[in-house]
Parts: structure tokens; C-alpha cells; sequence
């Protein structure tokens, strides 16, 4: 992320009207993998609280949907550097931010789902409220970034 943003700073040529295009692209096809993977995860595990799925069934499509979740976010940084964001802005920097919580909180994630996975018949409640802080900071970050970037394409 940290070379993204100086990508970004540094690039002082305007790029043209046809790699801008290709980038935005990239920037939404990412954030369609990376947040539907996400939402798809989010989906499950509310199955799992309403008793509808096992959590087996939940750990393994978290599993299945963690490469697309950092592909996703991956393309967002990478797209994001060629989509001249203003590093000046407040909203900018508070999405940057939110990109970087989501970041960590995705680390945070993947420990938590192995240390769940050791608890298949009864989650600890410590677990249980690490597992629901993280979907909350995982929802909080990825709508927070998609509202501001589409407050400011609209600027």
C-alpha cells in the first residue's frame, strides 16, 4: 500500500484518457471480486449464527474465498495508484485508512478462522466476539472505501 501511495504522489504526467479507463476497470472488477468475496463469507457466517449452516461449511468458504478477497484488494491499491486519487483530500485519506484496517483486519481474520477451526462443535465466546468484531471492521472498512471512492469520482 505504502508503494502505491507513492506511485501516486510521484506520478506527475497525467495519464492518458485510455490506461485512466483500463485502471478504473481493474478498480471495479476488484472490488467486485475482493467485496462480493467478502460479502459472500459475511453471508455465511450470518447462516451460521441463525443456525442455518455449520460452521465447518463457513470455515471452508472463507477458505475458498480468501485468495479472490486479497486479489481483490491487491487490484484496488494497484488501480487505485493510476487513478490520480488527491493524497490532500480528507475523504481520500480516510478511505486509504479504511483500505488499511481492512488490510490488517484480513490478517486478523485468517487467525481467527484457523484457531475456529480447532472449535468446530462449541466456539469459545472469546472467539465468538473476535469472529464478530472482525466482520464488523471487514463491513465498516469495505462499504466505508466503496461510499467515499464513489463520493469522490463524483467530485
Amino acid at each position: 500500500m505504502a508503494a502505491a501511495i507513492w506511485v501516486s504522489a510521484h506520478i506527475h504526467v497525467h495519464v492518458n484518457p485510455g490506461l485512466h479507463s483500463a485502471a478504473l476497470f481493474v478498480h471495479l472488477i476488484s472490488l467486485v471480486v475482493g467485496f462480493g468475496a467478502v460479502l459472500t463469507v459475511d453471508w455465511f457466517g450470518l447462516m451460521w449464527l441463525l443456525r442455518r449452516r455449520p460452521l465447518q461449511q463457513v470455515l471452508a468458504v472463507a477458505d475458498g474465498a480468501h485468495l479472490l478477497i486479497w486479489l481483490g484488494l491487491a487490484g484496488l491499491v494497484a488501480s487505485g495508484a493510476l487513478l490520480h486519487p488527491d493524497l490532500t483530500s480528507p475523504l481520500t485519506l480516510a478511505k486509504l485508512a479504511l483500505v488499511l484496517l481492512v488490510a490488517l483486519n484480513g490478517v486478523h481474520a485468517w487467525a481467527v478462522n484457523r484457531r475456529a477451526a480447532a472449535h468446530l462443535t462449541n466456539l469459545p465466546r472469546c472467539l465468538l466476539a473476535r469472529t464478530v468484531l472482525v466482520v464488523l471492521i471487514s463491513q465498516i472498512g469495505w462499504w466505508g472505501a466503496t461510499v467515499i471512492g464513489f463520493l469522490n469520482s463524483r467530485a
